[in-house]
């Protein structure tokens, strides 16, 4: 198949992106800030009041969690937006999404038709642990864009016969993985290409000065932050900073979670592909297999960049499935090549698509079934119920998408094809950015409401410290610097210089024997909860 010149001008291309548009995009604002976000917008909030640019930092101390791109964009946002609001925090992760989206479905067309490119396009941003969290202000979306992005742009480059470009591409978005998240990028990159050459038989590439000119270009992004940073902080913190969070995940080995892991982990990374990894079931196929000998170089480099992916992941008992979000963008690749071979053969491959389709008819009325069940009975939020008018409306495009695939499921053709992804399209991201965001929205506490009344006590120009660090929640919301004091400032006698504080409870609760008033305790969860260790209190000292 001749690669499409034009692919930008492609309706299907332009529909995929409005409707992943709007799914993650048409309301960023109504679910408060949880999980890693709060400290992500933190961090922003603290560069761009104190300058400093190249050194995260929480309550004015070095944050060695993550290196500092995603930052860096946050803080961009809410400089363009006047202040680092939830939309600024998630805006960064949104348009990495869509130019994941787009990079999908643009590399799908240099093997893959249109049909297979719109499966491709359409399934990244709806597999289930898209619509779960590549919306939310953490690290996975850009993160994902910039591994998933190496490795395509390196292939993309390969098969045109730009090797500089493909190399110099490849490890610029590999460095800037590196800078957003850890080492796990160039890695990912790294293997994947040098798998696929070994097995291509094409090693001695390796050799070559274009792969040189890739290797400098890595170090010359990597290092322009690297430096400066080991120059703000001390060996240990530098190196805390590259592997903190890799290490962290080989704390646990025993042998309990071990065999945990070894079952489940395959079966939740399967079920994060949901619901278009079932087309998957067609490599199986020998027929399938040889009716894709064609594009055999480009399913080899998706394959081999998974495989090795996953297993480094498969052998670490405290991964988690999210940990493979770089993947699924080359997973989706071959759903679209899976689904362009089963739209267009008999038999087996056939009866798949006709299967799949049924299915997807069935989750269509399953999903509306389940909210009227909710909405009728009052079952409450946590079990689905909706606002009245929502509940009508979702019912009636359930209905609409559940006849539409069964109708196409009976009758096949290219055109009904089409119309039964964007549907399935559709529904999906109705089904996240209504009812999923509904129930979200109604099962939260205003943790900003009650830390701003908390904050309304404390007289003006009265300074809150901390005993110890705060949670990052508390700090987001609270919105003005909190110093942080060491964690036995609040034990012994003697006067203070300071009135107002805060500090955590749980098992790291800072000892205080200090006389003083609670004016808040307020949970940090998004939805409410009594677990001490995620409550913060606010309290005044009173004088003796």
């Amino acid at each position: 198949m001749a690669p499409a010149a034009r692919w930008w001008l492609e309706w299907e291309f332009w529909i995929v992106l409005l409707l992943a548009g709007l799914t993650f995009g048409s309301r960023l604002g109504d679910v408060l800030p949880s999980g890693e976000e709060p400290r992500r917008g933190q961090v922003a909030r603290e560069m761009i009041a104190g300058g400093d640019w190249i050194v995260p930092r929480q309550q004015g101390e070095p944050f060695l969690s993550r290196p500092p791109v995603q930052n860096w964009l946050i803080a961009l946002a809410a400089l363009a937006r006047g202040k680092v609001d939830y939309t600024a925090i998630r805006l960064p992760s949104v348009a990495a999404l869509l130019l994941t989206t787009a990079l999908v479905y643009a590399f799908g067309r240099t093997f893959l038709s249109r049909l297979g490119a719109l499966w491709a396009a359409a399934a990244y941003p709806t597999m289930g642990l898209v619509l779960q969290s590549g919306w939310l202000g953490e690290t996975e979306s850009l993160y994902t864009f910039l591994v998933a992005g190496s490795l395509i742009a390196w292939r993309w480059a390969d098969a045109r016969g730009r090797p500089l470009a493909g190399w110099c591409g490849g490890y610029a978005l590999a460095a800037l993985g590196i800078l957003t998240k850890g080492p796990q990028a160039p890695i990912y990159f790294v293997a994947g290409v040098v798998l696929f050459l070994l097995v291509m038989r094409r090693g001695r590439e390796l050799v070559r000065w274009q792969h040189a000119l890739g290797i400098c270009t890595f170090l010359a992004i990597w290092l322009a932050w690297e430096i400066p940073f080991c120059l703000h902080v001390n060996p240990h913190e530098a190196w805390t900073m590259l592997t903190g969070d890799v290490a962290m995940r080989f704390s646990d080995g025993s042998w309990g979670k071990t065999l945990t892991h070894v079952f489940l982990f395959p079966l939740s990374v399967g079920a994060c592909t949901l619901p278009w990894g079932v087309l998957l079931l067609a490599y199986f196929s020998r027929d399938f297999r040889r009716g894709i000998a064609p594009v055999r170089a480009e399913v080899c480099f998706l394959g081999l960049s998974i495989g090795f992916a996953f297993l480094t992941c498969y052998a670490v008992p405290g991964a988690r499935n999210r940990y493979l979000a770089p993947t699924l963008p080359l997973i989706a690749l071959l759903i679209g090549l899976a689904a362009q071979q089963c739209c267009a053969a008999a038999g087996t491959m056939w009866q798949l698509r006709r299967h799949y389709f049924l299915g997807a008819g069935i989750l269509a009325a399953g999903l509306g079934t389940w909210i009227v069940v909710a909405t009728v009975f009052r079952l409450g939020a946590s079990k689905g119920q909706q606002p009245p008018a929502f509940a009508a409306a979702f019912a009636l495009a359930a209905l609409a998408a559940t006849t539409i695939a069964v109708w196409i499921a009976l009758r096949p053709s290219p055109a009904r094809d089409r119309l039964g992804v964007l549907t399935l399209t559709a529904l999906l991201g109705l089904t996240s950015s209504g009812a999923i965001v509904n129930i979200q929205v109604a099962r939260q506490h205003p943790i900003d409401d009650e830390i701003a009344t908390a904050a309304s006590r404390i007289p003006q120009g009265e300074e809150l410290v901390s005993i110890g660090p705060v949670d990052d929640v508390f700090l987001y919301y609270y919105g003005r610097p909190i110093r942080r004091l060491p964690a036995d400032a609040g034990r012994g006698r003697g006067k203070r210089p300071w009135t107002w504080f805060c500090m955590g409870c749980g098992p790291k609760m800072p000892q205080f024997d200090l006389p003083y008033e609670q004016i808040g305790r307020i949970s940090m969860k998004p939805a409410h909860t009594d677990d001490s260790s995620e409550v913060v209190i606010i309290g005044r000292l009173i004088a003796k």
